[in-house]
């Protein structure tokens, strides 16, 4: 993570405020609708009912949801109980991504491969590479820095 990075940036997915409260308007609204203050209670079925006629398809149900003449059915609640407010950040990056972006031009890019193989071998130690396998092996085909030719032969 860099300076001034959110952490949230590194989460796929953050919770959407405005989601989240029309979750818990609904959600108080079926659990504690008796014991709650009327401004209260029409506060939340209004928060409610705008968000459900921002999700209808039809003008005659988001304009019976706006009017408020009839109450709110179960399966209304049930529906802005069940509204999904973790949603996909749209400030993430993967981490291949954000790996790929710091490497600013091919340079960067041979540093970083052949950084890595000198990681994998000083973590892993491998015991069977292939033959011809070098850590300082060129990143583009062709060009050895020692000079050996290739004969033809493929390298990895």
């Amino acid at each position: 993570m860099q300076m001034g990075e959110a952490a949230s940036d590194m989460s796929p997915v953050i919770d959407d405020p405005h989601l989240h409260h029309i979750r818990s308007c609904a959600i108080a609204l079926v659990k504690w609708k008796d014991q709650m203050p009327k401004e209260k209670v029409e506060s939340h079925d209004r928060t409610v009912r705008e968000y459900l006629a921002s999700v209808c398809r039809n003008e005659e149900g988001k304009a019976a949801l706006l009017s408020g003449e009839e109450g709110l059915t179960k399966a209304q609640l049930q529906k802005a109980c069940s509204v999904n407010y973790r949603v996909k950040n749209p400030n993430f990056m993967e981490g291949s991504e954000v790996v790929v972006k710091s490497l600013k031009d091919a340079k960067d890019t041979e540093k970083f491969i052949v950084g890595w193989r000198e990681h994998f071998v000083a973590t892993v130690d491998p015991q069977h590479m292939p033959t011809g396998w070098r850590v300082d092996n060129p990143v583009v085909c062709g060009s050895r820095k020692d000079g050996d030719a290739y004969d033809g032969v493929k390298t990895w």
